[in-house]
């Protein structure tokens, strides 16, 4: 959709923002995305992520066991209009 999508370094966020003006328009919170039971000493943060033709947006992190098919959802928090919040859910 013309947005560009960038990991917030060393967070599991990422931030959407407007190649117009280089505004972030959302913030994506996908802390606990990967199980504590699925991390090990060298498990690192989120830091990939891609966008398949059909819409499907795939996330993972550095030295991830697991690739995740996330769907976005709206907050339900009170966001401003230059930051609006999103949450991740699972598709299973």
């Amino acid at each position: 959709d013309g947005q560009i999508w960038a990991n917030i370094w060393q967070t599991d966020n990422i931030a959407v923002i407007s190649p117009d003006t280089g505004l972030v328009q959302a913030s994506i919170n996908l802390g606990g995305l990967l199980p504590r039971n699925l991390r090990t000493s060298s498990t690192d943060v989120l830091n990939g992520v891609a966008a398949d033709h059909e819409g499907n947006i795939y996330v993972t992190g550095k030295l991830w066991p697991r690739l995740f098919r996330i769907t976005l959802i709206p907050s339900e928090s009170p966001a401003s209009s230059a930051n609006v919040s999103l949450g991740a859910s699972l598709r299973h």
